[in-house]
């Protein structure tokens, strides 16, 4: 997406906005009577988001649905909570569905750039950037086998992270596009499942696996509670028959 530049500014991000917004407002009442603002034009889009997730978020189908997953953590998580969430399976429902209630730096994700594997470390660095706030890491089944080892680092330093794992046994964005693109010619895509919880428990990291879909805010609960790492395996459903918030797939 490269575009030619009209008018280039130079400076500081935050002074430049707040040095054009000063300017827009003077000129705000000279604007057409038939603009619409664009607080009104966020809202809108806020409140079709929201019509699209809950219908989805309440399904008690199982395997769970993402969505169910990013709902939950809506409604649980205190409003100062850090959110690092992988590519893989995370990346769209968070970046589409999850909800920052305050400004700030409190959703981190490194959204096309395609390093599985990213959020358990992320999380672990954003709580000792700030660990008076609940830090997660989402991360897809696939990221947790490039990672697994850094929980004995998460343990080692006692590190209170809240860990959810969509446990789905595939590379669910390549799959996706071998689905869309390639006419179902999967290859290399597909992995038995592992149970994360009891790896996670031989790290010594406190975990739950959720099958059940009524069973997910308790389990998020007591993880949350817990005064330690802990790490909650979701069966979910497989990225490839979700309705994810993609335009397209990749390939």
């Amino acid at each position: 997406a490269n575009y030619l530049t009209e008018v280039g500014l130079v400076g500081d991000a935050k002074l430049a906005l707040e040095a054009l917004s000063a300017e827009v407002q003077a000129r705000i009442k000279h604007r057409p009577s038939d603009a619409t603002g664009g607080a009104v034009l966020a809202g809108r889009a806020k409140e079709a988001r929201r019509a699209q997730l809950e219908p989805l978020a309440a399904s008690l189908d199982a395997p769970i649905r993402p969505e169910r997953v990013v709902q939950s953590l809506n409604r649980l998580l205190p409003d100062d909570a850090v959110v690092c969430a992988d590519p893989g399976t995370p990346c769209p429902y968070f970046s589409a569905y999850y909800d920052v209630s305050r400004p700030g730096r409190h959703f981190i994700t490194n959204r096309a750039h395609g390093a599985l594997g990213f959020s358990m470390s992320a999380a672990l660095g954003a709580w000792v950037g700030r660990p008076q706030s609940k830090c997660v890491s989402v991360m897809g089944d696939g990221s947790f086998g490039f990672t697994v080892g850094e929980l004995e680092t998460i343990v080692r330093h006692k590190a209170p992270l809240l860990m959810v794992v969509f446990s789905n046994s595939v590379y669910g964005w390549i799959k996706a596009s071998q689905k869309a693109g390639y006419d179902k010619r999967y290859y290399s895509v597909d992995f038995n499942r592992t149970d994360h919880a009891r790896i996670a428990e031989a790290y010594g990291v406190k975990a739950w696996r959720v099958e059940d879909p009524s069973k997910l805010d308790a389990a998020i609960k007591a993880a949350m509670e817990h005064d330690g790492p802990a790490l909650i395996d979701v069966i979910a459903q497989p990225l490839q028959d979700t309705a994810a918030p993609v335009s397209q797939w990749m390939g």
